[in-house]
Formats: structure tokens, C-alpha cells, sequence
């Protein structure tokens, strides 16, 4: 499993970087569908990233937040994103009726908010753990892992380098 810690100083650079991510998992999902856990609690930048990411994407529309609807789906083009809150689930059988299992197929990415359910039997490509900056309120902190055993092989050298680069553009002092 690989690691990068991120510190992003503003909104912008959320979206700066969730741009810069959504590249290399469109790319990825050509090949396989991608996982994202999103952690972190209130208020620590999974929503920014999550927009941010979806635009990213070409959407141009309203981006509301999952918590309600529990998912919300995003076809752009060949792809679909789909941003899931998990907070209100009690059990991960109630995804089945979302079609999170039947969806997990190329040229599909999920977004997934409060994916504790999940994490012990559907481990996730991608997991990104999302924290304050005490004395800092608009920065936030990201603590990103990947499993690089999930990428297809063509794929890994190419997402390693992508993050080592990235993390030097965002690194915590």
C-alpha cells in the first residue's frame, strides 16, 4: 500500500488537486471501476474534493450532497461517478438496492462518504482520510492510500508517479 500526505491551504487547491486526481482515475477506470473512501469528519473537505472532483468530470450541473439521498449519479460522456453517504446505512446489504455491486464494472467511479461499512469486506482502490489544520480554517489536511495490489499493471508505475509529483506539489511542512 502507498501513502502521501497532501496539505491544501485553500479551497482552490482542493479543487486544483481533485482535478489533477480525476485524471488519473478516469484513466484507470477505462480498465476497472475505482473506490474512493472518503474519512474525515464534518466540514474536513470531502464535499469541496468531492464537487470539485465531479466538475472535473465535465459536469455542469447542481452538485448537491449525497447525505439524504444517500447516492447520487453523474454520466458524463462514457463514465459514470457515483457520490454515496453511507452514514445512514446499517447494513451493507442496503447498497445492493443502489446497484453498488452491479455498477462495480469499467468506466465507473465511486465517491464513497462514510464508507466504514465497506471497509472490511470491499476494500477501496483509493482511501482518503480528510483532517482540519488547527489555526488554519480554510486548509485541510489529506492523508491519501492506495493499493497498488488494485491497479491493472499498466496502470501502476504511471499512478505512483502522479502521486509522488503531486505530493510534492502539496507537501505538509
Amino acid at each position: 500500500m502507498q501513502a502521501y500526505d497532501f496539505l491544501f491551504t485553500s479551497p482552490e487547491q482542493t479543487a486544483e488537486f481533485a482535478r489533477d486526481f480525476y485524471a488519473l482515475a478516469q484513466k484507470i477506470s477505462e480498465q476497472k471501476s475505482v473506490n474512493i473512501y472518503l474519512l474525515g469528519n464534518l466540514g474536513a473537505g470531502k464535499s469541496t474534493f468531492s464537487r470539485a472532483f465531479i466538475q472535473a468530470a465535465g459536469y455542469q450541473g447542481n452538485i448537491p450532497s449525497p447525505t439524504y439521498s444517500i447516492q447520487e449519479d453523474y454520466a458524463v460522456g462514457e463514465h459514470t461517478i457515483y457520490h454515496l453517504d453511507l452514514y445512514r446505512l446499517g447494513d451493507v446489504g442496503e447498497l445492493e438496492v443502489l446497484g453498488f455491486f452491479d455498477n462495480q464494472q469499467p468506466n465507473t467511479i465511486f465517491l464513497i462518504e462514510w464508507p466504514q461499512i465497506l471497509m472490511h469486506d470491499y476494500p477501496p482502490m483509493f482511501l482518503a482520510t480528510w483532517d482540519y489544520v488547527e489555526q488554519e480554517p480554510n486548509a485541510r489536511k489529506l492523508y491519501l492510500q492506495f493499493v497498488s495490489s488494485q491497479l491493472p499493471a499498466s496502470l501502476k508505475a504511471q499512478a505512483e508517479a502522479k502521486f509522488q509529483a503531486l505530493s510534492q506539489k502539496y507537501t505538509q511542512n
